[in-house]
Parts: C-alpha cells; sequence; structure tokens
C-alpha cells in the first residue's frame, strides 16, 4: 500500500485537472482563482480524512497532537484549553514589544558606556605602523576599545610605490578610543607632540 502525504495529493489532482482542462485558457483569471480555492479547500478536507485513517492504520495513536489540529491541550494544572489562533497572536505580538524594549534598553546602556569613553586623534601616523602595532604601545596606558587608522590618499600610495618606497599599507591618520574619558585625557597630555615610534 502506497501512502502520499496531503501536498502531493493536491499538486497531482491540480496537474490532472490543468491537463484535462484545455478551456481554462479561456476564462478570467477570477473564475480560475476561485476553482483553484474550492479544489484545495475540498482536498484538503478529503487528505485529512484520509491521514486519520493512515495514523490509525499504521497502529499510532489517533491523536499524536492535537494542539495542531485545532483539539484541545492539557494544561500543567491539569485542565483542558482549547487552542486559539489570537492567542497566539497576541502572545507574538508581546514577544515583540518586550524585544523592542531590550533593544531601547541595551541601546541606552551603551550610549551611557560610550559617554564614558575617550577619544585620541593621532594627526600622523608613522611609517609602518599599524592597528596591531599602535594597540600594542598604546595598550600600556590604558584598556582600548577601539581603534582607526584611515588610509592614506591613492594617488600617493602609488607615487610612493613608482619611487621605490615602501609598498605596503600606510595611514594618514587615526583615531584611538579609550575605555575611561580622564585615561584619554591623560594620554593626550603626556603624548602630545612626542614621538611614539622610531
Amino acid at each position: 500500500m502506497r501512502v502520499e502525504s496531503g501536498k502531493n495529493k493536491i499538486k497531482k489532482k491540480l496537474l490532472e485537472e490543468a491537463s484535462l482542462s484545455k478551456e481554462g485558457s479561456k476564462k478570467s483569471n477570477g473564475e480560475r482563482k476561485k476553482k483553484v480555492k474550492e479544489t484545495k479547500r475540498q482536498l484538503l478536507q478529503k487528505t485529512a480524512e484520509d491521514e486519520e485513517e493512515d495514523v490509525n492504520t499504521v497502529g499510532f495513536p489517533q491523536e499524536v497532537n492535537p494542539a495542531a489540529e485545532g483539539g484541545k491541550i492539557e494544561t500543567a494544572k491539569g485542565k483542558e484549553e482549547e487552542e486559539d489562533p489570537k492567542s497566539n497572536v497576541e502572545m507574538v505580538n508581546r514577544l515583540k514589544k518586550k524585544k523592542k524594549k531590550n533593544n531601547k534598553e541595551q541601546l541606552l546602556k551603551d550610549a551611557a558606556k560610550a559617554d564614558k569613553r575617550g577619544v585620541c586623534y593621532l594627526s600622523r601616523i608613522p611609517p609602518h605602523m599599524d592597528h596591531v602595532k599602535l594597540r600594542h604601545i598604546l595598550s600600556q596606558y590604558g584598556e582600548i576599545q577601539r581603534i582607526y587608522l584611515a588610509p592614506e590618499d591613492p594617488t600617493a600610495r602609488v607615487n610612493r610605490k613608482r619611487a621605490g618606497g615602501f609598498r605596503g599599507q600606510e595611514f594618514s591618520e587615526g583615531w584611538v578610543e579609550f575605555t575611561n574619558k580622564s585615561i584619554a585625557k591623560r594620554v593626550a597630555n603626556m603624548l602630545n607632540g612626542e614621538q611614539i615610534a622610531e
């Protein structure tokens, strides 16, 4: 005995109807859509009945998942409740609102932390200096969050390479973000005008 799923039966039936009715092309789109909806509804009803029979013939209990079929659900308290699609929608909406609220709270916390951070501007980056070396040098003064180094102008890079200079990436300026504003101010005052690399 061959058992087919409900979707396969529907597809097969629709394909048979499409191949049998050549006059369907003369009908308007609205009429075709109505007919397709009606046949789908009928097939779904038939497949639901068939599935109940299939489950029973295989030996499974008939009430495998009563909630999926719109049946009753037993709660932890032992009361039986009917599945309500509106309650599912309400629950999803509540979860979305809670998630939005959590996102807003997280953004406010991050903004408060950002107000405590301090940024130091580096007007010139020495040759052969990259973000790893810069982090290594400046981390001895305090904890560093982020480093941004602006790459040099592409035309200047081409000219430097033509002249036989350093072929790697060089940077023109940069910003270093410390976790604490007071540390950033102290570092800026200490290193202002000083050479930090050879």
